[in-house]
C-alpha cells in the first residue's frame, strides 16, 4: 500500500524521467519485493492471501498522472499473471483499484470545495481492504472506476475524449510549483463541474 504519487503532464516531465523511475521503485518495485519476499512461505503452507492496493487511474487513464498509473498498472498486471500461475496452490491474490481517498498525499486540485470528485475517508478505504480479507475478490472497483474501464477497453476514442474533457496541461499546480510567486488559485471550469457532478453519482 505504499504509494508515491506525482502530479505533472508528460510533456513537463520530457527532462524528468526520474519521475518515473522513483514512483516504480516506491509503487511497484516496493511491492514487489514484499511479495515475492513472503510467497515461499506461502507456497509452503498451501495458502496465502496477497491484497495488493492499486489505483483507480489504471482504470481511467486520469491524465497529470502518468507515471503514477504506469507504477500501479505495472503491479495490476504482475497480480494477474501471478494469480494464474499461483491460484492453484492455494494463494489468493485481490487488486483494489482505490478511487481518491482524503489523505495529504490529495492535493486541494481534487477537493470538494474546488468542485472535485468525491473523495473517500480513510475508514471507507479500509472498509474495501476488509471487504477483500473476507471475500477474497480478484479485484474490487467503484463504478466509476469500473465504468471507466468499460469504456477505454470497447470504445476508447470516447474514453480518451471524456478523460480530455476539460484538460488544460497549464491547470493548476504540478509537483514542484507550490507556492509559486504569482500564481493565483484557478477555479475548475464549468465543463469539469458538469463531469464531476457525473461522477458523484456513480462514486461508489
Amino acid at each position: 500500500n505504499a504509494g508515491r504519487s506525482i502530479r505533472r503532464s508528460v510533456e513537463k516531465a520530457t527532462d524528468r524521467l526520474h519521475d518515473y523511475e522513483r514512483t516504480m521503485q516506491i509503487n511497484y518495485f516496493g511491492a514487489l519485493r514484499m511479495i515475492l519476499g513472503n510467497l515461499p512461505e506461502m507456497i509452503e503452507a498451501g495458502e496465502g492471501h496477497v491484497i495488493n492496493v492499486s489505483s483507480i487511474a489504471v482504470l481511467t487513464n486520469q491524465p497529470l498522472f502518468s507515471a503514477y498509473a504506469a507504477s500501479k498498472s505495472a503491479l495490476d498486471t504482475f497480480t494477474r499473471t501471478a494469480s494464474i500461475e499461483l491460484g492453484g496452490q492455494g494463494i489468493n491474490f485481490t487488486t483494489i483499484n482505490m478511487p481518491l481517498v482524503e489523505t495529504r498525499m490529495i492535493s486541494d486540485h481534487y477537493r470538494e470545495a474546488e468542485g472535485g470528485i468525491p473523495l473517500l475517508s480513510p475508514e471507507e478505504a479500509a472498509d474495501l481492504i476488509i471487504k477483500a480479507i473476507i471475500e477474497k475478490p480478484k479485484r474490487i472497483a467503484t463504478k466509476l472506476g469500473l465504468l471507466g474501464a468499460f469504456i477505454h477497453g470497447v470504445y476508447p476514442k470516447l474514453g480518451e475524449l471524456i478523460m480530455a474533457t476539460g484538460y488544460n496541461p497549464n491547470h493548476g499546480k504540478e509537483e514542484g510549483e507550490e507556492g509559486a510567486e504569482g500564481e493565483s488559485k484557478k477555479q475548475p471550469t464549468a465543463d469539469v463541474v458538469a463531469l464531476n457532478s457525473l461522477m458523484r453519482e456513480i462514486h461508489m
